[in-house]
């Protein structure tokens, strides 16, 4: 009887470990289960932010693309334009500010017209004026220099006697017959490196020779982005002109 009674005691003890094992392995699981429940539902919130990153990413891309296209389509619009054509009464071209024509120079042409004007204007009481064809630098009344748009060459012309430089590292040339360049006779095209660091050296010349002191003035920023012929026309910096071939003698008539 007594071994009845213990090995019921013995059953109820394992039957009790077995009940708290199970609970013990019951809240493991649940645990487990939702710590799972939780890692998905982080991964999937980070993907969607990932998701809605990428795709405010993408239109940001398609925006700037199709900036680049509306660009790409003026200038290749633009570039159809001819040079001239006929209309009636006479042929219609297109009449370029030496504004104009620094806005559609090449970036290199650019920098050694931002270079060569800041190099002039870093001397005392050097000034700057702007005119449909050409930029000039005086000190005072006297013109000193001027700057002109021949092609795609940028071209400097200098206060200076052209003989003076005869069989000499500058290749300049003497313009001095032409009246509007009487006073800068001194013609040197830029078109490269080199001959952007000889203008340099002939403006050096130039200021000792008129006595011209340099200054500490700060560099600027002359950079201009390339327009096309449209917007330049809209903003006055293009004129169309409408040539007489009848009468070449005819002063030329603006539209």
């Amino acid at each position: 009887m007594n071994g009845l009674i213990n090995g019921v005691k013995l059953f109820g003890s394992e039957l009790s470990m077995n009940s708290t094992l199970a609970y013990v392995l019951v809240i493991i699981g649940m645990a487990l289960l939702l710590g799972a429940i939780i890692t998905l539902l982080v991964m999937l919130v980070l993907s969607l932010r990932k998701k809605k990153e990428d795709e405010e990413e993408n239109d940001e891309q398609l925006n700037l693309e199709e900036q680049a296209e509306e660009i790409e389509e003026v200038a290749a619009a633009a570039a159809e334009l001819p040079e001239e054509e006929s209309v009636a009464g006479g042929v219609l071209t297109y009449d370029r500010s030496f504004t104009a024509k620094y806005i559609q120079s090449s970036d290199d042409i650019k920098q050694y017209y931002i270079k060569i004007k800041n190099q002039l204007l870093s001397y005392k009481k050097v000034g700057a004026r702007m005119s449909w064809k050409r930029e000039s630098f005086h000190k005072g009344r006297e013109t000193i220099a001027r700057l002109t748009f021949r092609g795609k060459t940028l071209c400097l012309y200098l206060a200076l006697d052209p003989a003076k430089f005869t069989d000499s590292k500058y290749a300049v040339e003497d313009v001095k017959e032409i009246a509007s360049y009487a006073d800068t006779p001194c013609l040197y095209r830029i078109r490269s490196d080199r001959r952007e660091n000889y203008a340099e050296e002939l403006i050096a010349e130039l200021m000792t020779e008129k006595g011209i002191i340099k200054t500490d003035r700060p560099s600027e920023d002359y950079y201009l982005p390339y327009e096309g012929i449209v917007e330049l026309i809209e903003k006055g910096l293009i004129k169309r002109v409408i040539r007489d071939t009848s009468f070449p003698d005819l002063s030329q008539q603006t539209v």
